[in-house]
């Protein structure tokens, strides 16, 4: 067991079956996921969502957007630890990048990866041309 999440799901598993815990999964992968999300989102916080979500899935269906006059530019898989990535892969299963170069060279399966994801956001600009 690679952590104490793998335990929690156990009782619920056990009650509900593997079926209902397989199907809860998107993009190919089983499971739940907490994720916890920061940065100028609606909704901030720490979110249940299906294993495989993406960025982009979890900020629109989970934290209800980004804040009114904000854009998505990068973001922080893993917090600062785990880099910082454009916005062009925020359709990436947020459960296959890997937290940390240690995460990435290890044997750590998808579901020890990144959990905390901090979006960076940029306001359109406010200059006028002149």
């Amino acid at each position: 067991m690679h952590n104490v999440e793998t335990l929690v799901w156990v009782r619920e598993i056990v009650e509900r079956g593997g079926a209902w815990f397989a199907a809860q999964g998107r993009h190919g992968r089983s499971g739940l996921r907490r994720f916890s999300v920061s940065g100028r989102v609606v909704e901030p916080g720490v979110k249940l969502a299906p294993a495989g979500i993406t960025l982009l899935e979890l900020i629109e269906e989970y934290c209800g957007g980004m804040e009114p006059g904000h854009e998505l530019y990068a973001y922080l898989p893993g917090g600062a630890s785990g880099g910082i990535l454009p916005a062009r892969l925020a359709d990436v299963p947020l459960d296959s990048i890997p937290c940390s170069r240690t995460a990435a060279s290890s044997a750590a399966p998808p579901s020890s990866c990144c959990r905390a994801v901090t979006p960076i956001a940029t306001a359109p600009s406010t200059r006028r041309a002149t």
